[in-house]
């Protein structure tokens, strides 16, 4: 698909007319690394010449990467991010599967050498490997550590499709952003919404578009609006045209969704795009800036509102508001990373140990900085702080070096001499706005973290960085096949190997969780429902759920959901001691205040009253109205052992 010819401008010879260049003007011509000289023409008609099979299916899996995973929802427990997580593993796992095609293939037109982001995404994987084996809670980084691997091998699929690739990639990108961008503009204007009717929809917080929350939106669409600006001013013709309105969407987008920080990295990037370009750049993004002051001075749009709740709270010195209540986990990474500064915590391990250290802020940092919702946080919030706490100082260094190479500060090639394509005009263009969006963002938002963002990061990063430097190599009908080419029994047996191995990867890491997303789901309702019956149907419904709980445990034992749905309908049934020890396993997974609280009540039917104020008095000393739920001398016992810590 993205190999296709670039759209012809307006103005623009055809192909037909470039056999007879104009009289006294010469074609312009490059200088290859091997001294010879050739035509853009000539490289042109040489790249658009027939890809390998596995070239092609490569192309096809990425396009249809980024036109699903940001608009994919399901109809589990997790509508949204869980099914765009499952695609984007099972983009990874297709991509591995087609790698072994193409190396095994006869005829390739792609070449695989040592670049500097090859080399620094090796030595992410190497070191998540290693924070891996190091972490503190292994079954939460090996789940972590799949999806660093997914983005790996995204990155690297995006960097070779790059060889052949034109704007078209862009193109396909664009697709899904502007169907979310118009989505969430309409939803915040309450037009119409895809969703049913509640008393969130009818607010800010149901302009969700597909993604689920509006941070995420807005989280999703900066980097691309960023894109879709620098084409606007770096194209001609009728791709300019039609990325300003690309461009307008997106940004105007972004506003309705109301996201600060995607609006701070907006224009921090833009200011950089201004200074680093050209006199039109600057004029186009004055344009915007005066755009957007209009939308932030009204006070009847969400950003207005919110840039204006953010002045009072500076002026009020509201820390609580200032940073949307996320001091308490900023604070607690940072005390991760202080604690373990070489190999932190481990990948995906925040959440694990957030509740220990949250209690631990107090009497550290003053009372004012620690206000905020009494809530087991997943996510920091802070890429910046989230990669330093979970990988430590060298996961960090590695993240601002990634940072640095998109920029091109490191790892810089010399571009060729001569006339630039149009895809080296825009990498060069959107390198430096880029690792300013990313930076930015990551300050208060965690675009790593969450699927749809993380897509059009890498696809974006991985075209800039090929592009840039206008170095694609040129395509030969010759075959270059491998010595596992050479062998066909070889090559059918590697094949037939990664099929298989691809098709229980999909099953296992894909179908598997998703089964157990819809069947948590459906035990949620009946669980709920059976509170409400009488005895005998409740114990009918708690064994008809536990018989589906087991059946969806190898794909959601990771979910603290699961845990407590199995012990409730365990209580359900009265097996208390079984109840027990699944809070027990619960709380290996996640330190959460409310399992401790289910373990304590659970304790005190048992009669191990001890074990049960202890429990309680840890979920109290998190989340202080634990208390209210407590009466008579329980409550009294439990106050007093959550106070004497």
């Amino acid at each position: 698909m993205w190999q296709n010819h670039p759209v012809r401008i307006s103005g623009e010879p055809t192909t037909n007319e470039h056999h007879e260049p104009r009289l006294g003007v010469p074609p312009p011509t490059r200088v290859r690394r091997d001294g010879a000289v050739t035509t853009i023409e000539q490289e042109s008609r040489t790249a658009k010449q027939r890809l390998a099979f596995a070239e092609r299916a490569i192309f096809a899996v990425l396009a249809a990467g980024l036109l699903v995973v940001p608009v994919i929802l399901g109809s589990g427990l997790d509508t949204f991010r869980l099914p765009k997580e499952l695609i984007f593993r099972g983009e990874a796992i297709v991509l591995v599967m087609l790698a072994v095609f193409w190396l095994t293939s006869r005829r390739r037109t792609w070449t695989f050498a040592r670049r500097p982001e090859f080399l620094l995404t090796a030595a992410v994987v190497v070191w998540c490997l290693v924070t891996t084996a190091t972490s503190t809670n292994r079954a939460l980084s090996i789940d972590s550590l799949i999806t660093i691997l997914a983005a790996a091998v995204i990155f690297i699929a995006t960097c070779m499709a790059a060889q052949a690739a034109t704007l078209i990639a862009v193109d396909v990108l664009m697709i899904a952003c502007c169907a979310n961008a118009i989505l969430v503009i309409l939803q915040e204007l309450k037009i119409w919404t895809p969703f049913p009717s509640s008393p969130e929809t009818a607010t800010h917080y149901g302009s969700v578009a597909l993604l689920g929350n509006a941070n995420d939106v807005g989280t999703y669409l900066v980097v691309p609006a960023i894109a879709a600006i620098v084409i606007a001013v770096t194209a001609r013709g009728l791709r300019r045209w039609i990325y300003t309105g690309v461009g307008i969407v997106l940004v105007a987008g972004i506003a309705a969704s109301g996201t600060r920080t995607a609006l701070g990295a907006l224009l921090a990037a833009l200011i950089v795009f201004a200074l680093s370009h050209s006199r039109r750049a600057a004029m186009v993004v004055g344009a915007i800036i005066i755009l957007l002051a209009l939308v932030i001075l009204s006070p009847s749009t969400s950003m207005g509102r919110g840039v204006r709740e953010l002045a009072e709270a500076v002026a009020h010195r509201d820390y609580q508001h200032l940073f949307s209540e996320r001091l308490p986990p900023f604070l607690s990474a940072l005390d991760m990373a202080r604690d373990h500064p070489l190999v932190g915590v481990g990948p995906g391990c925040f959440k694990y140990h957030y509740m220990a250290y949250r209690v631990g802020l107090r009497g550290r940092y003053p009372d004012p900085w620690l206000h905020g919702f009494a809530m087991n946080w997943g996510e920091v919030h802070n890429d910046h702080l989230q990669v330093a706490a979970e990988t430590g100082l060298p996961g960090y260094a590695l993240f601002l070096l990634a940072i640095g190479i998109g920029s091109g500060i490191v790892g810089r090639r010399r571009a060729r001499a001569g006339a630039s394509s149009p895809e080296a005009t825009f990498a060069r263009a959107f390198r430096w706005p880029l690792a300013t969006a990313l930076f930015v963002i990551c300050l208060a938002q965690f675009p790593l973290e969450i699927a749809a963002p993380r897509l059009v990061i890498l696809t974006l990063g991985a075209l800039c960085v090929t592009w840039s430097s206008d170095d694609r190599p040129l395509h030969s009908v010759r075959e270059h096949p491998s010595r596992l080419a050479q062998s066909l029994v070889a090559a059918l047996l590697l094949r037939t190997a990664a099929l298989v191995a691809a098709g229980y990867a999909i099953d296992q890491l894909c179908v598997a969780p998703y089964r157990g997303n819809l069947i948590l789901r459906e035990v949620t309702a009946r669980s709920l429902l059976a509170q409400s019956l009488d005895d005998r149907r409740a114990t009918e419904i708690a064994h008809t759920n536990l018989h589906d709980l087991d059946q969806a445990a190898s794909g959601r034992r990771l979910d603290p959901a699961w845990y407590l749905l199995y012990g409730t309908n365990c209580e359900i049934l009265g097996r208390w001691t079984e109840a027990a020890a699944t809070y027990t396993n619960a709380l290996r997974i996640d330190d959460r205040p409310e399992i401790y609280v289910n373990r304590g009540l659970v304790r005190l039917h048992l009669g191990q009253t001890d074990l049960a104020v202890s429990d309680l008095a840890t979920a109290a000393r998190f989340d202080p109205s634990v208390l209210y739920q407590l009466e008579g001398e329980l409550r009294a016992r439990v106050a007093a052992a959550a106070s004497s810590r």
